[in-house]
């Protein structure tokens, strides 16, 4: 880093009256969100779901949700009227997270002050701005230099088709039948059906779905009826998934 450009990241933390005047023409010069690691995005399905296993923090506002964790943010756009492909991101920071302060969770997320009526852009220039603000935080403390900042974080980001997009009130549902329970996300379904109480020689069977496409046929049918299980047996459940074009795996464990 040049000195005069050391001279005039002090300057202005220094002097909080020039930071509005000095700190724009330093971003747009060496630092800005051009300069952040980016890569190709992952799948959005397998993503979503490691998400939905291991977010702690999660905020659904009218535009996008963001769930949070140690080391990682989540953002999606939500589904609207008229919108048939929507923004997701993720923002990965777990090696900077394990070892600065600046990016742990809670600072993170008091850096990213999220309300719920944010759009999708600009939680993603919160983020932005939020990795190029620790940069120059970190590279004026002596820290780390800023390039090393924006190499070591990372934001994957892409499109995806809104059906497999989950509404904000996609709450999980159980759902009875006569002698079973399943259930039921906007992305998958899962039951195990025990044959006994033997702890020792357990005998059970497990249905789930194969597809999200398939966890979200029978999670649209339980959100519209509730009771749409409640007469239908376990012997006669795979029937009835069939019927409903709903695809499923099954595999049972060892019995004596």
């Amino acid at each position: 880093m040049s000195d005069l450009r050391k001279k005039l990241i002090r300057l202005a933390y220094s002097k909080p009256e020039t930071r509005d005047h000095i700190l724009p023409l330093l971003k747009a010069s060496t630092h800005g969100p051009h300069r952040i690691s980016r890569s190709v995005a992952a799948n959005y399905e397998q993503t979503a779901s490691y998400v939905r296993k291991n977010g702690k923090d999660v905020t659904v506002g009218k535009f996008a949700r963001v769930t949070m964790a140690r080391g990682w943010v989540f953002v999606e756009e939500l589904p609207e009227k008229g919108k048939k492909r929507l923004k997701w991101l993720m923002f990965n920071f777990d090696w900077m997270e394990r070892q600065y302060n600046q990016f742990i969770l809670p600072n993170i997320k008091s850096r990213l002050n999220i309300s719920k009526g944010d759009t999708f852009s600009a939680i993603e220039r919160k983020i932005e701005d939020a990795i190029v603000e620790i940069a120059m935080e970190m590279e004026k403390e002596g820290t780390l230099p800023a390039e090393d900042v924006y190499k070591q974080v990372n934001l994957k980001s892409d499109e995806v088709w809104y059906l497999k997009v989950a509404p904000a009130s996609a709450d999980p549902i159980s759902a009875a039948g006569e002698d079973f329970t399943v259930k039921s996300t906007y992305t998958a379904f899962k039951v195990q059906y025990s044959y006994n109480s033997d702890p020792y020689d357990p005998a059970y069977t497990m249905v789930e779905s194969t597809s999200a496409t398939a966890g979200r046929k029978l999670y649209k049918i339980l959100n519209n009826d509730p009771d749409a299980l409640s007469r239908v047996s376990w012997d006669d459940f795979t029937g009835w998934l069939k019927k409903n074009k709903i695809k499923y795996k099954m595999w049972s464990s060892s019995r004596r």
